[in-house]
């Protein structure tokens, strides 16, 4: 199983790299890197979503509310519901829940409602409060960023991993980017194929 702390991001869009949380094989994901809340608060740390001292006062919450794991709960079902819209632009064949957008939705409105913009060097931003006790915080940015990557990014470059289900835009220069990294699942394929070549 997946440790959060080694976790690489190789999506493209922090919203893909949510989605990759859960990696393995393409037809059995059992690659599960947000095994507690405390591995949600990690991870959007770790992306920049969520700042330390926030993260620090949400784990100290967390140990003293149920709530915790419902919350790791709605997280998991907006990165499935997200998976398999984007899964759906590369696999055609994928299954699409008539609820995943819904989910999305779901979890976006109170992300908004809780969110003030701020101007900054790069533009509008939406911001959240840091001194916040409500165990949805880590949500809030991930929804956002989940709409943000279905309405501007070019999901034309949306590929999966030839060897793992793990998504990316590929930006590579020729477009033909195979795997969601040389030195992982490209090492794996061509050693494969060297020990076959080898056999032959």
């Amino acid at each position: 199983m997946g440790d959060v702390r080694r976790f690489r991001r190789l999506g493209g869009h922090v919203a893909i790299d949510f989605v990759n949380t859960l990696g393995g094989r393409p037809d059995d994901p059992d690659d599960e890197y947000l095994h507690s809340y405390d591995d949600l608060v990690t991870w959007t740390e770790q992306v920049d979503l969520l700042p330390p001292a926030a993260a620090s006062r949400l784990r100290a919450v967390a140990d003293q509310q149920s709530t915790a794991s419902m919350v790791l709960a709605e997280s998991r079902q907006l990165r499935e519901s997200l998976d398999r819209i984007l899964r759906s632009q590369v696999e055609p064949a994928t299954p699409r829940a008539n609820d995943d957008a819904a989910m999305i939705q779901a979890c976006y409105l109170p992300a908004i409602a809780h969110a003030a913009l701020h101007l900054s060097a790069d533009g509008l931003e939406w911001a959240w409060p840091d001194d916040t006790d409500d165990l949805q915080r880590p949500l809030w940015p991930l929804a956002v960023a989940a709409v943000d990557l279905i309405q501007t990014a070019p999901l034309n470059l949306l590929k999966r991993c030839q060897h793992c289900r793990w998504l990316f835009l590929d930006h590579s220069r020729q477009h033909n980017r195979r795997w969601c990294s040389m030195d992982g699942c490209g090492a794996i394929v061509k050693m494969r194929r060297y020990r076959t070549r080898a056999k032959d």
